[in-house]
């Protein structure tokens, strides 16, 4: 029987096509990040060696933390620091089973003796990729927490057994295992909707070392991360350690009115003018928001504005007394001698 020939696939005893050694070798080639991008992470405790060992041992890792503390960043420097490819799938509630899997798709083509045919060719995704190339590679599935309902199923062999199982579209005994070297890394932001974590369930859980990034309240720390991320931050450092305070307070107080009760929430809010505002702030500034708010500051922006724009208004949803609020706070912070 004549089969049809698509460049860059080999065809399956099932008829699907797909991508070939040479394909693949490129695809890694482009998920490798440049030497000269120099990925900067400072650690908040012992993350990189965690990661270390779970490579080593096998386990995939739970990285849990709040937006913005570095996890994706930290699977980045982990690839550039092990010259393995970084491949990543970000997933949210309407992804589907073929987003994260690959996919068939129907093309056609033409056969030896000039006929056309249809052929079923299968689009890779970065999760197949990792699964089927045969060499380590570091691997992110990233916002865990907002994954589609009943999809865990894909994910819960490759925390397992670190095989992807791909019989269903590329036919009995497709089923793939991950390189041993590989680094296997899901990442959630356990505040979520109030449960986030909960998206893991226990049997998974039990499969995966969990590592923990908190919220960063301490100045010198966030000054450092933006020091080291931001070129040219040294000629604004007064005003950046001024920014890196107030937002190191304001995560003190945030994770302090977060962790209260009820009804010491309702008694702090009797003495505390601004706690009537922390209820509408849905995260702490990251050290995502001071880099951005940085690099503004350095392209020439007023820190006032920069700060507005970059970090207040993206940790509320509320843009006007609570935004007017922060802004208030920094402005006498940055300017003690306004009015």
């Amino acid at each position: 029987m004549t089969h049809a020939k698509v460049p860059g696939y080999d065809r399956r005893p099932s008829g699907v096509y797909v991508p070939n050694a040479e394909l693949m070798k490129a695809a890694l080639e482009k998920a490798k990040i440049p030497a000269d991008k120099k990925i900067r992470y400072l650690p908040q405790d012992n993350e990189i060696g965690s990661l270390d060992i779970a490579r080593k041992t096998g386990h995939a890792a739970l990285l849990v933390g709040p937006t913005g503390v570095g996890k994706s960043m930290l699977t980045r420097f982990m690839a550039q620091r092990l010259g393995l490819p970084y491949l990543y799938i970000t997933c949210d509630p309407d992804a589907t089973r073929s987003n994260m899997t690959g996919h068939e798709n129907v093309i056609f083509t033409q056969t030896d003796g000039g006929a056309e045919m249809r052929v079923q060719q299968f689009m890779q995704s970065n999760v197949s990729i990792a699964a089927m190339c045969g060499q380590p590679v570091v691997l992110l599935i990233d916002e865990f927490h907002k994954l589609r309902p009943g999809l865990d199923a894909i994910f819960y062999p490759i925390a397992h057994e670190r095989e992807l199982n791909l019989s269903g579209i590329l036919g009995p005994g497709e089923i793939y295992q991950f390189h041993p070297e590989s680094l296997i890394v899901f990442a959630l932001n356990p505040y979520y909707q109030n449960g986030g974590i909960e998206k893991v369930d226990q049997a998974m859980r039990q499969r995966l070392q969990t590592i923990h990034l908190g919220m960063i309240s301490n100045e010198t720390k966030l000054l450092d991360i933006v020091m080291a991320n931001v070129p040219g931050a040294d000629l604004h450092r007064g005003i950046l350690e001024e920014i890196c305070k107030l937002c190191a307070g304001l995560c003190r107080v945030f994770e302090a009115y977060r962790n209260k009760t009820a009804a010491e929430k309702r008694d702090a809010d009797l003495i505390m003018r601004i706690e009537q505002h922390l209820t509408a702030i849905n995260e702490a500034p990251s050290p995502r928001l001071l880099v951005r708010t940085a690099e503004c500051i350095v392209a020439g922006q007023d820190p006032q504005h920069a700060m507005k724009q970059n970090i207040f208004s993206a940790i509320t949803d509320d843009l006007g007394p609570t935004v007017t609020a922060l802004a208030s706070i920094a402005t006498a912070r940055l300017n003690p001698g306004s009015p």
